[in-house]
This record gives C-alpha cells, sequence and structure tokens, in this order.
C-alpha cells in the first residue's frame, strides 16, 4: 500500500503456529529483517508492506528467503533501478 513518505516501511506477523517457541519465530523475524536491510536500497519509496509468515518458512534457509521476497518485489514493480 502507499504512504506517501520518502521511506518505505514493513511488518512482521507470525503467530505461534508456525512454532510454538518465542526464540525460534524471532530468528525467522531477523532473518527477514535482515533481507529487508540488505536489499533497502532497491526498494521503492512510498510503500508499506505487512508479510504474513506461512509454515512453510521453517524449510527454506536465508537465500531461498531472499529469493522469494526479492521475486515478490519484482512481481509488484517494487524494485527502482537505482545505481
Amino acid at each position: 500500500m502507499q504512504n506517501n513518505l520518502d521511506y518505505f516501511r514493513f511488518g512482521l506477523v507470525i503467530s505461534t503456529k508456525i512454532d510454538k517457541r518465542a526464540a525460534k519465530r524471532n530468528k525467522i523475524k531477523r532473518r527477514l529483517r535482515a533481507i529487508f536491510r540488505e536489499t533497502a536500497e532497491k526498494i521503492k519509496p512510498g510503500f508499506d508492506f505487512v508479510i504474513i509468515i506461512k509454515p512453510a518458512i521453517k524449510e527454506m534457509d536465508f537465500h531461498q528467503k531472499k529469493a522469494v521476497v526479492l521475486n515478490f518485489l519484482e512481481k509488484n514493480n517494487l524494485l527502482c533501478l537505482k545505481k
């Protein structure tokens, strides 16, 4: 959703259905935040993201998670071509 700001924002939603242990859920959130930090310069400003995490994420490694995020951003034309 557009937010009319000079930057993007994102929120992560992860339920206890993914994993009962808070440490595991927090690890998943830390990994996803790291992916957004790494790709921040490529993401168009002025958008809000709410990411609802599904159980399949537990079987993915970091590179697979990053590929899913980048694929989503690319499909929805949310990547800018800054150099």
